[in-house]
C-alpha cells in the first residue's frame, strides 16, 4: 500500500511524440506480418487502427512473400510508375491518335487508400482539346490501355480521374523478388545510365573541420550509394581547399 501511495506522489514523466511511428505501432506491425489472420483483433479502435486497416491487403500480401517467396527467375522488380505511364501513352495513342501518343499522362499516386494506387488526370487536360466530356475521355482511355497482370480494371472517379490499383498477386510477386535479391532487393537498373559528378565536403587545409563536413560527406557518399545503386557511373571528388 505505501508503495502504491509513493508511487502515486510521484509525477508521471512527460511523453514526447516522436514525428515517426512509435514503437508500439511497429511492434504491433510486425505481429500483423507475421499473424495476418490476428491482424483486426490486435487493432482495434483509434486512428492509427483505421490507417492500418485501409493497408490491409498490403500487410497480407508481405506476410504471404515472407511465408512463400517468389522463385520467378526476375532479378529486378518493375518501375510501376513508369511502366504504366509508357501503358497510358500508348492507349492514348491509340485511342485518340498518334498525335496523342507522347501526350503527358500524368500520373501520380494516389492521394488517399481509397482512390487505389495510381491516379491519372489526363482526361481533364484532353477534354478542352479533343472536345469531349472529361468522363468520357477517361472511359475510352480506361478501354484502350492494357494493364496486364499488373493492375485491376481502372476506375473512373469524380469529373474524369481514372483510378489504378495494382492487383494482390503482383504485389507479391514483387515483394518475392525484393526477397530473394539479398544485395540490391531487386532495386531495377536505369535503362541509360549517366555519369554523375558527387562533390563531397572539400575542407580548406587553412581551417578547422567541424561537424558541417561530416555531415556533407555523409549525404554525398549516401547520393553515391543510391546512384550506384541504380547503376549509374559515380565520380567521388574531395577537392582540398588550398590557402587561398
Amino acid at each position: 500500500a505505501r508503495w502504491r501511495e509513493d508511487r502515486r506522489s510521484v509525477p508521471a514523466p512527460r511523453r514526447h511524440r516522436a514525428a515517426g511511428p512509435s514503437m508500439h505501432s511497429l511492434t504491433m506491425l510486425a505481429i500483423a506480418l507475421a499473424r495476418p489472420a490476428r491482424f483486426h483483433v490486435a487493432w482495434r479502435g483509434g486512428p492509427a487502427a483505421r490507417e492500418l486497416a485501409r493497408r490491409h491487403v498490403l500487410v497480407r500480401a508481405v506476410a504471404s512473400a515472407l511465408a512463400s517467396p517468389s522463385t520467378s527467375s526476375t532479378a529486378e522488380t518493375i518501375d510501376v510508375s513508369g511502366w504504366l505511364a509508357e501503358r497510358i501513352q500508348a492507349a492514348l495513342g491509340e485511342a485518340f491518335g498518334s498525335e496523342f501518343a507522347s501526350a503527358d499522362p500524368m500520373l501520380t499516386p494516389a492521394t488517399k487508400p481509397e482512390f487505389g494506387d495510381y491516379q491519372c488526370n489526363s482526361a481533364l487536360k484532353l477534354a478542352k482539346e479533343l472536345g469531349q466530356k472529361p468522363r468520357d475521355v477517361a472511359s475510352k482511355l480506361m478501354e484502350a490501355v492494357e494493364l496486364g497482370d499488373v493492375c485491376e480494371r481502372p476506375e473512373i472517379a469524380g469529373p474524369g480521374f481514372l483510378n489504378f490499383r495494382l492487383q494482390r498477386g503482383f504485389v507479391e510477386a514483387q515483394l518475392g523478388v525484393m526477397m530473394s535479391d539479398g544485395a540490391t532487393c531487386g532495386v531495377p537498373k536505369a535503362r541509360t545510365p549517366v555519369t554523375t559528378v558527387v562533390d563531397y565536403s572539400s575542407p580548406n587545409i587553412a581551417k578547422e573541420m567541424h561537424v558541417g563536413h561530416l555531415r556533407s560527406t555523409i549525404i554525398g557518399d549516401t547520393l553515391a550509394r543510391v546512384l550506384e545503386l541504380r547503376g549509374h557511373p559515380v565520380l567521388r571528388l574531395n577537392h582540398v581547399g588550398d590557402w587561398g
